[in-house]
């Protein structure tokens, strides 16, 4: 089998992985579940791919990524959860990477 694909044991033949899964190995018994941060938006992939800054996945074996809603961002690739914007700044819109400061008087 290629990567992207497993064969179990007492299989005639290789199936492919499902999106939110991957196989590395030529000789893989089977798919593993992309991790919390990563996903797999295709059939037969060889790897996840990390979720963008702005972007996060808390659960393992998906097919996207969720999006930081307004007041949080994730700074960083393949987060898997979204931080609050500290007093004195905020992300008025979502899927953001960083919080800008409050202007002075408002």
């Amino acid at each position: 089998c290629t990567s992207g694909t497993y064969s179990a044991e007492g299989s005639s033949g290789c199936l492919d992985c499902l999106p939110g899964e991957h196989s590395a190995s030529n000789e893989a018994s089977e798919c593993v579940k992309c991790e919390q941060g990563k996903y797999s938006d295709i059939a037969k992939s060889s790897e996840c791919q990390g979720c963008l800054p702005g972007q996060y996945q808390d659960s393992v074996g998906q097919d996207a990524c969720k999006i930081c809603g307004k007041g949080k961002y994730s700074s960083s690739a393949a987060s898997a959860s979204c931080t609050d914007c500290e007093g004195g700044y905020f992300a008025a819109s979502a899927e953001q990477s960083k919080c800008d400061i409050c202007v002075i008087g408002k």
